[in-house]
């Protein structure tokens, strides 16, 4: 059994791990190489515990737009469209673990979606039983946002920021990091208002108007559902450039690299 340590989750954004312009499914192996190797170096002989969780991107969000599965199945086809898009999740998961793996790093894939139960697409339930577990074990596991069941509509989509948000407060994480593909909070979306302002610090209690979603195909809400959900729970962290060289171990080793998310 381990020691008692802070435990931190690192929410890795599909933006960053996958190309999120292509209609198919595809890896950026040298940023997912290149985060696993920070991860690695951040963990080693490190005093914290580790959830990561990481997003679908081009593994998810054209097939569920397509499919329209995020809404609900009312269609037979779709059932196919489900089963599809939970496999496709499962190969991201799989080699986002091998990555980690190569690097020395004892984690475990989890698939949150065995056990969540929706409604409305909110997660009202899932067991962290094996989770905890795994965790007293010494391993660090790897969840992603999935489809899951909805007791309401049959199906809704689990993001990995809902995930964060669940397990905040569940397991007594101390903070919430999320690596995006920007350096953290705009006053507006800067891939496409080049006026934005970048914001280095949000006070839960005080979030900024502009804070919009993805300028990209995404059905969980982007920026603006990020910081709702810290803000539900009360969660502190940041939120930084993750394809950044150096800004994943940085920020795990205790530097500020993006806006940082207090609560006052």
């Amino acid at each position: 059994m381990l020691k008692k340590k802070p435990l931190f989750i690192l929410k890795i954004g599909g933006s960053v791990i996958t190309d999120r312009q292509s209609e198919r499914p595809r890896i950026r192996i040298s940023i997912l190489k290149q985060i696993a190797v920070e991860v690695a170096k951040a963990y080693s002989g490190s005093e914290f515990n580790l959830i990561l969780i990481h997003g679908a991107g081009s593994f998810g969000h054209p097939i569920v737009l397509k499919t329209g599965i995020n809404q609900g199945l009312k269609e037979p086809t779709q059932r196919i469209g489900l089963g599809e898009t939970q496999r496709l999740q499962t190969i991201l998961n799989t080699s986002v673990c091998r990555y980690l793996l190569n690097q020395g790093l004892p984690v475990f894939p989890l698939q949150a979606s065995a056990s969540a139960v929706m409604k409305k697409g909110e997660l009202i339930s899932m067991d962290t039983q094996a989770l905890e577990g795994l965790l007293l074990s010494g391993m660090i596991p790897v969840l992603n946002g999935v489809p899951a069941h909805d007791i309401e509509q049959g199906c809704s989509i689990l993001s990995g920021d809902q995930l964060a948000s669940y397990l905040f407060n569940r397991l007594k994480v101390q903070s919430i990091f999320h690596g995006t593909n920007v350096k953290g909070i705009y006053s507006a979306d800067p891939f496409q208002n080049p006026d934005a302002a970048f914001i280095s610090e949000v006070n839960l209690n005080a979030v900024p108007d502009g804070i919009s979603g993805s300028s990209v195909t995404d059905v969980t809400g982007g920026m603006r559902k990020k910081i709702e959900e810290l803000s539900a729970v009360g969660a502190e962290g940041q939120i930084f450039d993750a394809t950044v060289a150096g800004n994943v171990l940085g920020v795990l080793s205790g530097e500020v690299g993006g806006t940082e998310i207090i609560k006052k």
